[in-house]
Protein backbone atom coordinates (compact mmCIF):
# COMPACT_ATOMS: atom_id res chain seq x y z
CA UNK A 1 0.00 0.00 0.00
CA UNK A 2 1.08 3.41 -0.96
CA UNK A 3 2.62 5.00 2.27
CA UNK A 4 1.58 8.15 4.26
CA UNK A 5 5.19 9.49 3.67
CA UNK A 6 5.22 9.32 0.34
CA UNK A 7 1.89 11.87 0.44
CA UNK A 8 2.03 15.72 0.67
CA UNK A 9 -1.57 16.69 2.06
CA UNK A 10 -2.45 20.25 0.13
CA UNK A 11 -4.99 22.12 2.25
CA UNK A 12 -6.50 24.73 0.30
CA UNK A 13 -9.46 27.94 1.14
CA UNK A 14 -10.30 29.96 3.72
CA UNK A 15 -9.04 29.49 7.27
CA UNK A 16 -11.25 31.59 9.74
CA UNK A 17 -8.68 32.97 12.03
CA UNK A 18 -11.39 33.52 15.06
CA UNK A 19 -12.09 29.22 15.24
CA UNK A 20 -8.65 28.63 15.37
CA UNK A 21 -8.08 26.41 18.74
CA UNK A 22 -11.33 26.16 19.45
CA UNK A 23 -11.63 22.09 19.37
CA UNK A 24 -14.78 22.79 17.01
CA UNK A 25 -15.06 19.46 15.36
CA UNK A 26 -18.21 21.28 12.27
CA UNK A 27 -14.89 22.00 10.25
CA UNK A 28 -14.68 25.56 11.44
CA UNK A 29 -11.54 25.04 13.22
CA UNK A 30 -8.54 23.79 11.33
CA UNK A 31 -6.40 22.73 13.39
CA UNK A 32 -8.83 20.16 14.47
CA UNK A 33 -9.05 18.89 10.97
CA UNK A 34 -5.35 19.10 10.64
CA UNK A 35 -4.87 17.11 14.11
CA UNK A 36 -7.66 14.06 12.11
CA UNK A 37 -5.66 14.08 9.32
CA UNK A 38 -2.19 14.18 10.32
CA UNK A 39 -3.72 11.03 12.77
CA UNK A 40 -5.03 9.21 8.94
CA UNK A 41 -1.96 10.37 7.52
CA UNK A 42 0.95 10.28 10.01
CA UNK A 43 4.54 10.69 7.90
CA UNK A 44 2.63 13.03 5.24
CA UNK A 45 4.19 16.52 4.23
CA UNK A 46 0.96 19.06 4.61
CA UNK A 47 1.55 22.34 3.41
CA UNK A 48 -1.64 25.38 3.67
CA UNK A 49 -2.46 27.24 0.75
CA UNK A 50 -5.02 30.06 1.47
CA UNK A 51 -5.11 33.82 1.14
CA UNK A 52 -3.33 36.84 2.37
CA UNK A 53 -6.88 38.81 2.99
CA UNK A 54 -7.18 37.88 6.45
CA UNK A 55 -4.90 38.00 9.35
CA UNK A 56 -3.58 34.77 11.82
CA UNK A 57 -3.72 35.40 15.40
CA UNK A 58 -0.04 36.15 16.44
CA UNK A 59 0.05 32.23 18.26
CA UNK A 60 -0.53 30.90 14.39
CA UNK A 61 0.49 33.06 11.81
CA UNK A 62 3.69 31.00 10.70
CA UNK A 63 3.44 27.47 9.29
CA UNK A 64 5.19 26.40 12.59
CA UNK A 65 3.10 27.87 14.78
CA UNK A 66 0.05 25.84 13.29
CA UNK A 67 1.89 22.47 12.91
CA UNK A 68 2.24 22.22 8.66
CA UNK A 69 5.05 21.78 6.89
CA UNK A 70 4.75 25.08 4.78
CA UNK A 71 2.66 28.19 4.56
CA UNK A 72 1.78 29.97 1.63
CA UNK A 73 -0.36 33.24 1.51
CA UNK A 74 -1.65 34.01 -1.84
CA UNK A 75 -2.67 37.29 -3.01
CA UNK A 76 -6.00 36.97 -2.92
CA UNK A 77 -7.88 37.07 -6.46
CA UNK A 78 -11.04 38.12 -5.15
CA UNK A 79 -14.31 36.48 -5.88
CA UNK A 80 -17.52 36.75 -8.61
CA UNK A 81 -20.34 36.91 -8.97
CA UNK A 82 -22.36 33.92 -7.58
CA UNK A 83 -23.00 31.08 -10.33
CA UNK A 84 -26.54 31.92 -10.14
CA UNK A 85 -28.79 34.68 -10.26
CA UNK A 86 -30.59 35.45 -6.92
CA UNK A 87 -27.83 34.52 -4.74
CA UNK A 88 -25.20 36.91 -3.14
CA UNK A 89 -22.32 34.95 -2.02
CA UNK A 90 -19.69 35.27 -4.23
CA UNK A 91 -18.39 32.43 -7.00
CA UNK A 92 -14.56 31.31 -5.19
CA UNK A 93 -13.38 29.76 -8.68
CA UNK A 94 -10.17 31.48 -9.12
CA UNK A 95 -9.74 31.73 -5.06
CA UNK A 96 -9.53 27.99 -5.43
CA UNK A 97 -7.43 27.44 -8.36
CA UNK A 98 -5.01 30.10 -6.67
CA UNK A 99 -4.56 28.05 -3.67
CA UNK A 100 -4.74 24.73 -5.27
CA UNK A 101 -2.18 25.73 -7.87
CA UNK A 102 0.00 27.22 -5.27
CA UNK A 103 0.09 24.02 -3.00
CA UNK A 104 0.45 22.01 -5.94
CA UNK A 105 3.53 23.94 -6.88
CA UNK A 106 5.43 23.24 -3.72
CA UNK A 107 4.70 19.28 -3.62
CA UNK A 108 7.56 17.48 -3.98
CA UNK A 109 6.51 13.90 -2.78
CA UNK A 110 5.24 11.14 -5.01
CA UNK A 111 1.20 11.48 -4.49
CA UNK A 112 -0.70 14.35 -3.23
CA UNK A 113 -4.15 14.74 -1.76
CA UNK A 114 -6.29 18.11 -2.07
CA UNK A 115 -8.42 18.89 0.96
CA UNK A 116 -10.29 21.85 1.29
CA UNK A 117 -9.38 23.52 4.80
CA UNK A 118 -12.91 22.97 6.21
CA UNK A 119 -12.87 18.86 5.93
CA UNK A 120 -10.46 15.74 7.17
CA UNK A 121 -9.68 12.32 6.71
CA UNK A 122 -10.74 10.05 9.62
CA UNK A 123 -8.51 7.57 7.78
CA UNK A 124 -6.28 5.93 5.42
CA UNK A 125 -8.82 3.46 3.18
CA UNK A 126 -8.31 5.73 0.19
CA UNK A 127 -5.08 4.53 -0.11
CA UNK A 128 -5.13 1.07 -0.46
CA UNK A 129 -8.33 1.21 -2.59
CA UNK A 130 -6.67 3.26 -4.98
CA UNK A 131 -3.92 0.75 -5.13
CA UNK A 132 -7.03 -2.06 -5.71
CA UNK A 133 -7.62 -0.42 -9.00
CA UNK A 134 -3.73 0.51 -10.19
CA UNK A 135 -3.44 -3.73 -9.70
CA UNK A 136 -6.77 -4.31 -11.52
CA UNK A 137 -5.34 -2.46 -14.86
CA UNK A 138 -1.67 -3.45 -14.47
CA UNK A 139 -3.04 -6.93 -14.29
CA UNK A 140 -3.37 -7.15 -17.83
CA UNK A 141 -6.47 -5.46 -18.89
CA UNK A 142 -5.69 -4.45 -22.54
CA UNK A 143 -5.72 -0.98 -24.18
CA UNK A 144 -9.05 0.62 -24.97
CA UNK A 145 -10.04 3.08 -27.91
CA UNK A 146 -9.16 6.81 -27.05
CA UNK A 147 -12.53 7.84 -28.72
CA UNK A 148 -15.24 6.54 -27.13
CA UNK A 149 -16.41 4.54 -24.18
CA UNK A 150 -18.17 1.62 -26.21
CA UNK A 151 -20.82 -0.59 -25.61
CA UNK A 152 -19.86 -3.99 -23.88
CA UNK A 153 -19.95 -6.26 -26.76
CA UNK A 154 -18.06 -3.49 -28.76
CA UNK A 155 -15.61 -3.48 -26.46
CA UNK A 156 -15.34 -7.18 -25.77
CA UNK A 157 -15.28 -7.05 -29.93
CA UNK A 158 -12.54 -4.87 -29.63
CA UNK A 159 -10.63 -5.82 -26.73
CA UNK A 160 -10.10 -9.33 -28.38
CA UNK A 161 -8.46 -7.84 -31.10
CA UNK A 162 -6.48 -5.68 -29.14
CA UNK A 163 -4.84 -8.33 -26.97
CA UNK A 164 -4.21 -10.94 -30.28
CA UNK A 165 -2.90 -8.07 -32.09
CA UNK A 166 -0.36 -7.24 -28.96
CA UNK A 167 0.43 -10.61 -28.30
CA UNK A 168 1.43 -11.21 -31.93
CA UNK A 169 3.71 -8.04 -31.64
CA UNK A 170 4.60 -8.58 -28.43
CA UNK A 171 3.98 -5.34 -27.28
CA UNK A 172 2.45 -4.65 -23.81
CA UNK A 173 -1.18 -3.52 -24.40
CA UNK A 174 -1.58 -1.25 -21.28
CA UNK A 175 -2.07 2.03 -21.61
CA UNK A 176 -0.25 4.14 -18.05
CA UNK A 177 -2.86 4.29 -15.63
CA UNK A 178 -2.36 7.27 -13.15
CA UNK A 179 -5.77 8.12 -11.81
CA UNK A 180 -7.24 10.62 -9.71
CA UNK A 181 -9.60 9.45 -6.73
CA UNK A 182 -12.52 11.87 -5.46
CA UNK A 183 -15.53 12.11 -4.14
CA UNK A 184 -18.83 10.93 -5.19
CA UNK A 185 -20.64 14.19 -4.44
CA UNK A 186 -20.62 16.51 -6.26
CA UNK A 187 -19.73 14.46 -9.62
CA UNK A 188 -22.69 14.86 -11.23
CA UNK A 189 -24.03 12.33 -13.92
CA UNK A 190 -25.14 14.72 -17.05
CA UNK A 191 -27.46 11.74 -17.42
CA UNK A 192 -29.88 12.44 -15.08
CA UNK A 193 -31.14 15.86 -13.72
CA UNK A 194 -28.90 18.72 -13.84
CA UNK A 195 -27.34 18.21 -17.47
CA UNK A 196 -23.69 19.14 -16.84
CA UNK A 197 -20.99 17.03 -18.05
CA UNK A 198 -17.18 16.96 -17.06
CA UNK A 199 -18.64 18.03 -13.43
CA UNK A 200 -16.04 16.01 -11.56
CA UNK A 201 -15.88 16.63 -7.42
CA UNK A 202 -13.53 19.02 -6.38
CA UNK A 203 -13.77 18.21 -2.53
CA UNK A 204 -11.19 15.78 -2.07
CA UNK A 205 -8.28 14.57 -4.82
CA UNK A 206 -5.35 11.81 -4.26
CA UNK A 207 -3.29 10.61 -7.67
CA UNK A 208 0.49 11.26 -8.41
CA UNK A 209 1.52 14.84 -8.30
CA UNK A 210 2.55 15.15 -11.37
CA UNK A 211 -1.16 14.31 -12.58
CA UNK A 212 -2.57 16.94 -9.74
CA UNK A 213 -0.23 19.34 -10.85
CA UNK A 214 -1.18 19.63 -14.38
CA UNK A 215 -5.11 18.77 -13.03
CA UNK A 216 -4.54 22.56 -11.04
CA UNK A 217 -2.55 24.33 -13.92
CA UNK A 218 -6.01 26.28 -15.54
CA UNK A 219 -6.32 29.53 -16.21
CA UNK A 220 -8.92 31.60 -13.65
CA UNK A 221 -12.46 31.83 -14.96
CA UNK A 222 -13.20 35.39 -16.42
CA UNK A 223 -15.85 37.79 -15.32
CA UNK A 224 -16.75 37.18 -18.67
CA UNK A 225 -17.53 33.88 -18.60
CA UNK A 226 -18.70 34.24 -15.01
CA UNK A 227 -21.64 36.44 -16.01
CA UNK A 228 -22.09 34.72 -19.18
CA UNK A 229 -25.58 34.64 -18.89
CA UNK A 230 -26.27 38.19 -18.07
CA UNK A 231 -26.15 38.89 -21.79
CA UNK A 232 -26.72 35.77 -23.69
CA UNK A 233 -30.33 33.73 -23.46
CA UNK A 234 -30.13 30.38 -22.02
CA UNK A 235 -30.49 28.52 -25.17
CA UNK A 236 -31.29 25.20 -24.63
CA UNK A 237 -33.93 23.59 -22.25
CA UNK A 238 -32.75 23.71 -18.81
CA UNK A 239 -34.28 21.50 -16.14
CA UNK A 240 -34.04 21.79 -12.13
CA UNK A 241 -33.34 25.46 -11.78
CA UNK A 242 -30.55 25.27 -14.54
CA UNK A 243 -32.06 28.42 -16.35
CA UNK A 244 -30.47 30.10 -13.19
CA UNK A 245 -27.45 29.81 -14.47
CA UNK A 246 -25.09 33.08 -14.67
CA UNK A 247 -21.74 31.28 -15.07
CA UNK A 248 -21.11 29.84 -18.11
CA UNK A 249 -19.83 26.49 -16.85
CA UNK A 250 -20.15 25.54 -13.76
CA UNK A 251 -16.42 25.93 -11.13
CA UNK A 252 -15.95 22.02 -11.33
CA UNK A 253 -16.70 22.19 -15.26
CA UNK A 254 -14.17 24.53 -15.62
CA UNK A 255 -11.64 23.12 -14.37
CA UNK A 256 -12.41 19.51 -15.35
CA UNK A 257 -13.09 20.55 -19.03
CA UNK A 258 -9.46 22.07 -18.95
CA UNK A 259 -7.64 18.84 -17.84
CA UNK A 260 -10.20 16.78 -20.48
CA UNK A 261 -9.57 19.41 -23.59
CA UNK A 262 -5.75 19.07 -23.18
CA UNK A 263 -6.68 15.31 -23.81
CA UNK A 264 -8.56 15.12 -26.64
CA UNK A 265 -11.96 14.63 -25.79
CA UNK A 266 -14.79 17.02 -26.97
CA UNK A 267 -16.10 19.09 -24.20
CA UNK A 268 -19.01 21.43 -22.84
CA UNK A 269 -19.10 25.03 -24.17
CA UNK A 270 -21.99 25.66 -22.30
CA UNK A 271 -22.89 24.00 -18.56
CA UNK A 272 -25.70 22.01 -20.06
CA UNK A 273 -24.62 21.23 -23.20
CA UNK A 274 -24.37 17.37 -23.73
CA UNK A 275 -24.82 15.40 -27.18
CA UNK A 276 -23.95 11.64 -27.64
CA UNK A 277 -20.31 12.53 -28.11
CA UNK A 278 -19.82 14.55 -25.14
CA UNK A 279 -21.96 12.37 -23.04
CA UNK A 280 -19.74 8.83 -24.11
CA UNK A 281 -15.99 10.89 -23.84
CA UNK A 282 -17.50 12.57 -20.20
CA UNK A 283 -18.14 8.49 -19.55
CA UNK A 284 -15.03 7.80 -20.91
CA UNK A 285 -12.78 10.34 -18.82
CA UNK A 286 -14.28 9.12 -15.80
CA UNK A 287 -13.16 5.46 -16.58
CA UNK A 288 -9.95 6.27 -17.45
CA UNK A 289 -8.64 9.33 -15.61
CA UNK A 290 -10.52 9.24 -12.12
CA UNK A 291 -11.23 6.57 -9.50
CA UNK A 292 -14.89 7.80 -7.31
CA UNK A 293 -15.24 6.66 -4.56
CA UNK A 294 -18.42 7.37 -1.89
CA UNK A 295 -16.86 9.79 0.83
CA UNK A 296 -17.23 6.83 3.56
CA UNK A 297 -14.63 4.69 1.64
CA UNK A 298 -12.48 8.14 0.97
CA UNK A 299 -12.64 8.17 4.90
CA UNK A 300 -13.78 11.84 4.13
CA UNK A 301 -15.69 14.27 7.05
CA UNK A 302 -16.49 17.33 5.36
CA UNK A 303 -19.62 18.43 7.85
CA UNK A 304 -20.53 21.25 5.82
CA UNK A 305 -22.06 19.38 3.53
CA UNK A 306 -23.41 15.97 6.04
CA UNK A 307 -26.80 16.90 4.96
CA UNK A 308 -25.83 15.40 1.27
CA UNK A 309 -25.87 11.90 2.43
CA UNK A 310 -28.84 11.48 3.27
CA UNK A 311 -30.54 13.68 0.07
CA UNK A 312 -32.53 11.75 -2.17
CA UNK A 313 -32.03 14.08 -5.54
CA UNK A 314 -28.23 14.75 -4.76
CA UNK A 315 -27.44 10.69 -4.39
CA UNK A 316 -29.00 10.09 -7.56
CA UNK A 317 -27.42 13.26 -9.60
CA UNK A 318 -24.14 11.99 -8.55
CA UNK A 319 -21.71 9.21 -10.01
CA UNK A 320 -21.40 6.64 -6.99
CA UNK A 321 -18.54 4.38 -6.45
CA UNK A 322 -20.95 1.45 -8.31
CA UNK A 323 -21.91 3.66 -11.28
CA UNK A 324 -18.48 4.54 -11.30
CA UNK A 325 -17.45 1.25 -11.57
CA UNK A 326 -19.14 -0.12 -14.16
CA UNK A 327 -17.49 2.03 -16.80
CA UNK A 328 -14.00 1.49 -15.30
CA UNK A 329 -15.00 -2.77 -15.94
CA UNK A 330 -16.36 -1.78 -18.57
CA UNK A 331 -13.33 0.63 -20.36
CA UNK A 332 -10.81 -1.39 -19.20
CA UNK A 333 -12.38 -5.16 -19.76
CA UNK A 334 -11.71 -5.92 -15.72
CA UNK A 335 -10.77 -9.65 -15.72
CA UNK A 336 -12.91 -11.03 -12.66
CA UNK A 337 -14.59 -8.17 -12.42
CA UNK A 338 -16.66 -7.63 -9.13
CA UNK A 339 -20.05 -8.72 -9.69
CA UNK A 340 -21.51 -7.29 -6.94
CA UNK A 341 -20.39 -4.18 -7.77
CA UNK A 342 -21.82 -4.50 -11.04
CA UNK A 343 -25.38 -5.77 -10.72
CA UNK A 344 -25.61 -2.61 -8.34
CA UNK A 345 -24.87 -0.17 -10.87
CA UNK A 346 -27.37 -1.86 -12.80
CA UNK A 347 -29.60 -1.43 -10.39
CA UNK A 348 -28.36 2.17 -9.98
CA UNK A 349 -29.14 2.43 -13.43
CA UNK A 350 -32.50 1.37 -13.36
CA UNK A 351 -33.45 3.17 -10.36
CA UNK A 352 -32.04 6.56 -12.67
CA UNK A 353 -34.20 5.74 -15.44
CA UNK A 354 -37.42 5.68 -13.23
CA UNK A 355 -36.71 8.69 -11.14
CA UNK A 356 -36.45 11.80 -13.38
CA UNK A 357 -40.46 12.79 -12.25
CA UNK A 358 -38.96 14.13 -9.17
CA UNK A 359 -40.71 17.51 -8.09
CA UNK A 360 -38.68 20.86 -7.90
CA UNK A 361 -39.75 21.62 -4.03
CA UNK A 362 -38.06 17.93 -3.42
CA UNK A 363 -34.97 19.85 -5.09
CA UNK A 364 -32.63 20.63 -2.69
CA UNK A 365 -29.33 21.48 -4.89
CA UNK A 366 -29.69 25.09 -4.39
CA UNK A 367 -28.20 24.52 -0.92
CA UNK A 368 -24.52 24.14 -3.13
CA UNK A 369 -24.00 26.94 -5.21
CA UNK A 370 -24.99 29.66 -3.03
CA UNK A 371 -21.42 28.64 0.04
Amino acid sequence: MIKSKKITVVYQGYVDPDKLGSGNSDGTDFLYNLAQTKAALPDAKIILSTWNSFEFPAQYNTAQKLGVDSLILNEDPGGLPNIRFGFDAPNNANRQITSAAAGMALVDTKYALKLRADSYLTNANLLSIYDQYLEAVQRGAPQRDSNTLTSKNKSKAKSKKATAKAKKSGKKTNKKYSPIAVANFFTIDPSIYQHMAYHVSDWLQFGRRKVLQEYWSVKPMTTKNATYFENNAHDMEATFYDDQFRTRLAVEQHIAVNYAKSRGYKVPNLYNETDETILAGHDRFLAEHFVVLDIDQLGLSFPKYDWVKNDEFAVLNCVNHEDWYRLFADYWQVRSPNQVLLQAGDERQALKRNAVSITTNQLSMNQIYPQ
